[in-house]
């Protein structure tokens, strides 16, 4: 095993050349990227069209959790 880890990835990656992948192997592995960076740029764009909600849900949650810290305190902890 190489001392240094990305070593071993970079011998890796240089090993799987379009010379020892079949055609169709190669537009499969072509195809999978496509999707993934595909599917995580949705990701990145959801997150970033999402910022505001953070701090409205923080609020909600506060005020659920103070609500239920009251109740327990005068002894409603228990749903009937």
């Amino acid at each position: 095993m190489p001392a240094n880890p990305s070593a071993r990835v970079l011998s890796w990656k240089s090993a799987a050349t379009a010379e020892t992948l079949t055609e169709e192997q190669t537009e499969i592995l072509r195809a999978l990227r496509q999707e993934w960076e595909a599917k995580r740029e949705a990701e990145v764009q959801a997150e970033e069209e999402a910022w505001w909600l953070d701090p409205p849900a923080g609020l909600l949650i506060s005020a659920v959790a103070i609500q239920e810290g009251r109740e327990a305190w005068r002894g409603d902890a228990c749903a009937h």
